[in-house]
């Protein structure tokens, strides 16, 4: 039990510490996000900016939840999976964050509530239901981050966002490579990640504590039988 809660713990801090990484911006939505402007590396446009939020939005829940990844994790594909996605997105916040900061774009600083509540619900499951439930989580997170990225990537005229269009894409698209490797990936899609209401800090930390330590503990207590996992259809809008 206690190695259990060690774990829960462990995901809390990893939020905590993802989310304190130096932010571009306050966590606000600015004036003129709408709009087209001029930038050293050329125009910025609406499409450009929520690029960035959203890329940035992947990290904030996905390197915390691959971080515990690596020692929940039932299966040693999954855990290897767990560890490079992780090693990726600690390689690309930095620049995120420096792209946002050139070009004059806030980004979030936590995970959306519907974020939390995926880190939660993880923190529940043990053994194979895990493994479902992260890759597939993860599977659809990714497709989804991964076709904006792209559209952006096609069409920006701002060189600093293509690089980095680029990079996020190399990321992503190498992520989905390796989570359906593991065979674990099924057809049935599971809800939008990409939400973009926030809680403050710690409002956040504290749901995301009692939720998993809760979960956690009601496994303990309660034997799991293996079940099915019934993935919800995939929700077409996207909210940034």
């Amino acid at each position: 039990m206690t190695a259990v809660l060690a774990v829960a713990t462990g995901l809390v801090v990893a939020v905590l510490t993802w989310s304190a990484l130096p932010s571009a911006t306050p966590d606000a939505v600015p004036s003129g996000f709408d709009r087209v402007t001029d930038t050293p590396s050329g125009p910025l446009t609406p499409a450009d900016r929520a690029m960035l939020v959203a890329v940035r939005q992947a990290g904030l829940w996905q390197a915390p939840l691959t971080q515990q990844a690596r020692l929940m994790a039932g299966a040693e594909p999954v855990r290897a999976v767990a560890a490079a996605t992780a090693a990726d997105h600690d390689t690309l916040a930095p620049e995120v964050l420096a792209a946002a900061t050139r070009l004059g774009v806030l980004v979030p600083s936590l995970p959306t509530p519907q974020q939390q509540s995926w880190l939660a619900e993880l923190s529940g499951e043990t053994g194979a239901d895990y493994d479902l439930a992260l890759v597939n989580r993860l599977h659809t997170a990714s497709a989804t981050t991964l076709a904006q990225v792209d559209r952006v990537r096609a069409g920006t005229g701002n060189s600093e966002v293509a690089a980095l269009a680029a990079n996020a894409s190399e990321l992503l698209d190498r992520q989905l490579r390796n989570l359906e490797s593991t065979g674990l990936v099924v057809p049935a899609a599971i809800d939008d990640p990409t939400a973009a209401d926030r809680s403050s800090p710690l409002g956040v930390v504290a749901l995301l504590a009692a939720l998993c330590v809760f979960g956690l503990i009601r496994t303990h207590r309660r034997p799991r039988r293996h079940r099915n996992l019934i993935l919800a259809p995939l929700n077409p809008r996207r909210e940034l």
